[in-house]
């Protein structure tokens, strides 16, 4: 099975600031804001998966 991670990204709805939601727990890094959009890092998308038998 093949993964690719993709880094869960948002858009901060007060200052318009874009982080990483993960990394700073959902808070805006610049005005500490809780209120944001969600750009990326939601899809799950398998490319490729094998069996043996």
């Amino acid at each position: 099975m093949k993964i690719i991670t993709v880094r869960g990204e948002a858009l901060c709805r007060d200052c318009h600031a874009l982080y990483n939601v993960a990394k700073n727990e959902g808070v805006c890094p610049k005005c500490g804001s809780r209120y944001k959009k969600i750009l990326g890092g939601q899809q799950f998308t398998l490319k490729e998966i094998g069996f043996e038998e």
